[in-house]
C-alpha cells in the first residue's frame, strides 16, 4: 500500500507541479500551478473591447469591431497574450504541460462567471485540430482548457460536432491575409446545432481568423448565437 501511495504522489507531482512554475516558490498545493504573487502579477485582460476582447486602455468597442463586426456575438478572455502567459500557453500547446490547461481553464471559468450580462450556452466547442496534428500532438490544447470550464460552469462539451477537414499551416507563422486564405473551408459541421447557443473555446486569438471561420461555419448550419471564450487575447501587432 505504501508503494502505491508513493506512486500516486509522484504521479500527481508530475501531472501538477508542487512549486510555482514561474518563480519556483513552494511548496504549493497539488491544485496550484502558480504562487499567489505570480498569479496576481499576470497580465489579466481587465480592460478590453467588449466585442472581441482586444486589450485596450479603457473598456470600449475597438475600431475594427465598429467598422466590421465579427461573426460571433461576444468574446471573453482571461489574459492579455504576453509574458508570462505566452510562456504558459506555449508550454501547454507544444510542451505537453497539460496542467497548464487546467490552470487556464479554471482562470477562464472565473472570468466567465464574473462577466456582466452573461448568457450561458447550450454547448462548448473546443477549437478542433486536424486529425494529423492531433495525432502528432496527442491532445487538443483547447479541449484541455474546456474541460475545467465545463466542470466549473456546468456546461456540456460537444463531441464530434465539428471536424477540421483542412490541414492548415500554423497560423502564428502567417500574416492576417494569409491566415484568412489558409482557413478557407477548414471546418465541417457534422452534428445537429440548429437553434443552439454555442461557445467556441480556444487558447489564443490574434487576428480572429480561425475563430471567425468556425463561427461562420456554425452559423451557416443554423446556430442561433456564437460566443468565444479564450484563455488569452493578443494585442494588435502580435
Amino acid at each position: 500500500m505504501t508503494k502505491v501511495n508513493n506512486w500516486l504522489k509522484n504521479t500527481q507531482a508530475w501531472l501538477w507541479p508542487q512549486s510555482c512554475h514561474l518563480c519556483g516558490d513552494g511548496p504549493l498545493g497539488l491544485d496550484k500551478a502558480l504562487c499567489s504573487a505570480c498569479l496576481r502579477d499576470l497580465p489579466w485582460n481587465t480592460h478590453c473591447c467588449s466585442v472581441c476582447a482586444l486589450p485596450l486602455v479603457h473598456d470600449a468597442i475597438c475600431g475594427q469591431c465598429l467598422r466590421k463586426p465579427p461573426p460571433y456575438h461576444r468574446a471573453l478572455a482571461s489574459f492579455s497574450y504576453r509574458d508570462p502567459v505566452s510562456h504558459i500557453v506555449h508550454g501547454l500547446k507544444f510542451g505537453r504541460r497539460l496542467y497548464y490547461g487546467r490552470f487556464l481553464g479554471e482562470a477562464l471559468a472565473e472570468t466567465v462567471a464574473q462577466a456582466e450580462h452573461l448568457v450561458m450556452p447550450n454547448l462548448l466547442i473546443p477549437m478542433p485540430l486536424h486529425r494529423k496534428r492531433m495525432n502528432e500532438r496527442g491532445y487538443n490544447q483547447a479541449y484541455e482548457i474546456a474541460r475545467p470550464v465545463a466542470r466549473l460552469l456546468g456546461c456540456s462539451i460537444a463531441k464530434g460536432v465539428v471536424v477540421r477537414t483542412g490541414e492548415t499551416k500554423e497560423q502564428s507563422q502567417l500574416n492576417a491575409l494569409q491566415r484568412r486564405h489558409n482557413l478557407k473551408n477548414a471546418f465541417t459541421v457534422t452534428g445537429p446545432i440548429k437553434g443552439l447557443h454555442i461557445v467556441i473555446i480556444d487558447d489564443v486569438m490574434t487576428t480572429g481568423a480561425t475563430v471567425g471561420e468556425l463561427a461562420r461555419a456554425l452559423i451557416y448550419k443554423g446556430a442561433r448565437r456564437i460566443d468565444v471564450w479564450l484563455a488569452a487575447r493578443a494585442a494588435l501587432g502580435r
